[in-house]
């Protein structure tokens, strides 16, 4: 008997030794182990910040010539929360007041005509991911945007330029955005903002080339080609040998770009005398000695304006040669002889000759000098030459000549050759 318990005692002890000598460490954690009161070894806490949103781009420019459409893309962090939106809505102004005329809560659609838009076009898109669809196939048709690997991507329609009470003013567009998670709870960010520059492209005025030999100026410009409710007026000032950047009637007003015409159109048009070049004749007479000072407007025809924005190129200028004169031949009697040499604008109508018998110099440097006396020529031989007699026998003129548009009172520079004459 005594026998059997001794073995039931040592099976006993050397499980126990087993037990607790192979595997010192106690059976679980509790509050009476070796950690710190208070403390937990096996958890780690993990800070998710917050939900946020924000744009590539606080603001963009979108011109009427290159898109009715703006896209906005940016960052988001959605916390892995899988079921966010984005809602989006769009002023037709700087001021976040009154109803947005896009809000893609209420639909795809456009909700007001403040931008110019009808009632009722689509003006909403998702451009990033499928997002999410709400009454898919109604009027009320609903696509929400969502935060898709830290990126979203929307884009919205653009209407006109908008004007504001101030005449020359014009607002810009206001798109305000937050992204909204429902994960267990409703969490959402405050709204973020893009402004959006709707404006005309500004046009351009490549080159204007002298055409010194058909006396004309090659006006080549670059307007907004794909819009042609944008309207262009090419206007033209003129500095002579009076007077500085005189105005003169537009060379065409309100041409659009569907005419493409090699020297009559926006593209491209060719300033000359003669009246077959234009489809509508406009011919405002290139006088050699002149320059002439070209600028090209656009003006917003696509929408109804109080005071339509307009945008102006740079100014490009061009200058016929100063006429060339030489001496017919020695002078008889008490008459001299002189004519224009070279070329000579074959529209001229009129000239003005002058002389000096006291200063060789009078013209100026540039020809902008007043004649001492204007000559008095004979009239069979103008405008192209002077015949002038009864002049003082042994006394020096100097001859120059100048063009003269009679229609426009423009008055060239005198000639860069100076004739001395001596009776």
């Amino acid at each position: 008997m005594f026998y059997v318990k001794l073995n039931h005692i040592c099976l006993l002890f050397i499980a126990a030794f087993f037990i607790f000598g192979c595997n010192p460490k106690p059976i679980g954690n509790t509050l009476l182990s070796a950690a710190k009161s208070g403390t937990s070894t096996d958890t780690t806490v993990v800070d998710e910040g917050e939900l946020d949103i924000q744009p590539d781009n606080s603001t963009i420019t979108v011109n009427m010539d290159n898109s009715d459409r703006a896209e906005i893309t940016g960052t988001c962090k959605d916390l892995d929360r899988k079921k966010n939106r984005i809602i989006v809505e769009v002023f037709p102004t700087d001021i976040e007041t009154g109803v947005p005329y896009i809000s893609n809560s209420l639909s795809d659609l456009c909700q007001t005509v403040d931008a110019g838009l009808a009632i009722g076009s689509k003006c909403f898109w998702v451009t990033k991911g499928i997002g999410l669809i709400e009454d898919a196939g109604l009027p009320s048709e609903r696509t929400f945007p969502q935060c898709h690997n830290g990126r979203f991507g929307f884009s919205i329609k653009l209407g006109k330029i908008l004007e504001t009470a101030t005449v020359g003013v014009f607002d810009k567009y206001t798109v305000r955005f937050k992204l909204r998670t429902l994960d267990g709870i409703l969490a959402e960010t405050a709204f973020s903002r893009v402004t959006i520059n709707r404006e005309l492209d500004t046009p351009v005025i490549d080159s204007v080339t002298p055409d010194q030999t058909n006396f004309s100026c090659d006006v080549k410009t670059t307007p907004a080609r794909f819009n042609p409710n944008i309207l262009y007026t090419l206007n033209r000032t003129f500095t002579d040998a009076l007077f500085a950047n005189v105005a003169q009637a537009p060379l065409f007003a309100s041409k659009s770009t569907a005419i493409i015409l090699d020297n009559d159109s926006v593209f491209s048009w060719k300033d000359d005398n003669f009246a077959a070049t234009h489809a509508v004749p406009v011919v405002r007479r290139v006088i050699a000695g002149v320059t002439y000072n070209y600028t090209l407007t656009a003006v917003d025809n696509n929408y109804v304006y109080v005071s339509a924005p307009t945008k102006t190129s740079n100014t490009v200028s061009c200058t016929i040669d100063r006429p060339i004169i030489k001496a017919l031949g020695p002078p008889v009697g008490t008459t001299c002889f002189t004519a224009m040499d070279g070329l000579t604008n074959p529209f001229l109508t009129n000239t003005e000759w002058g002389r000096s018998s006291v200063n060789a110099n009078w013209t100026g440097p540039n020809g902008e000098g007043t004649a001492f006396t204007f000559a008095t020529c004979n009239p069979s031989f103008l405008p192209f030459g002077c015949t002038e007699g009864g002049l003082v026998v042994g006394t020096n003129y100097f001859y120059a000549v100048r063009e003269v548009d009679p229609g426009t009172g423009q008055k060239g520079r005198w000639s860069k050759v100076v004739i001395q004459c001596k009776p």
